[in-house]
């Protein structure tokens, strides 16, 4: 399903810019901050929503004056935190804390509307990404079940706390004027991809879940 995704949304990219009059090319840079969070219960630990970081390219693809497709290359890095005390179901307490990091190589592509102000333009987004896991630490330390417990893995190492391909869908809104664009984002991701057990605790329902504010800058105009 994703292969077929992906390619329909390449071709369709292709179409429109073989066929689209007038065309512009937007070519630039993007920093940002990921809100980052997951459907995954870190019970019986609390789960944490850490502040993460987000760099790349981005390339935008006028097809008119109101549409235009915008896609590029991130890296992006995302992850939970989880740390307190208590017991599992089955009666095993723990007490300490884990760290997931996941660094992933993005592409994103989306179809954007935007609207002309006076000297500046509102622009929304719907679209899709697909990611690849390419580095991260996981990192559990404390107590469980009455032993000293510290280790430290690969995310997507040989230990695959997670699945290295994420796919998902997003949602934006920017302001942009004249070479700058702020842009606020949320993404869904659809697939699953926990795959290990973090210090007693089952990754059976892991999909990002990542709001996300960045800072963008064109740099030039084909």
């Amino acid at each position: 399903m994703i292969k077929k995704f992906t390619l329909i949304s390449i071709l369709l990219f292709l179409i429109l810019a073989t066929h689209a009059q007038d065309c512009k090319w937007s070519l630039g840079v993007e920093f940002g901050l990921n809100y980052s969070n997951s459907t995954e219960s870190t019970a019986p630990l609390k789960k944490e929503k850490p502040l993460l970081y987000k760099v790349g390219l981005k390339a935008e693809y006028s097809i008119s004056e109101h549409f235009a497709l915008q896609s590029g290359l991130l890296y992006s890095v995302k992850g939970i935190d989880s740390k307190g005390e208590g017991t599992y179901p089955n009666g095993i307490n723990i007490d300490g804390s884990v760290t997931l990091r996941q660094e992933v190589i993005q592409l994103p592509m989306d179809l954007a509307y935007k609207l002309k102000l006076s000297e500046s333009k509102i622009i929304f987004s719907l679209g899709s990404y697909l990611s690849y896991g390419i580095g991260g630490k996981t990192k559990a330390h404390g107590h469980f079940d009455g032993n000293e417990f510290s280790k430290e893995v690969n995310t997507f190492g040989s230990a695959e706390i997670l699945n290295k391909i994420d796919f998902g869908v997003g949602i934006g809104a920017a302001y942009e004027i004249k070479h700058f664009i702020l842009k606020v984002n949320y993404e869904w991701g659809l697939l699953n991809i926990g795959n290990k057990t973090i210090m007693g605790g089952d990754m059976d329902d892991y999909k990002n879940r990542i709001l996300s504010t960045s800072i963008c800058y064109n740099l030039s105009i084909l």
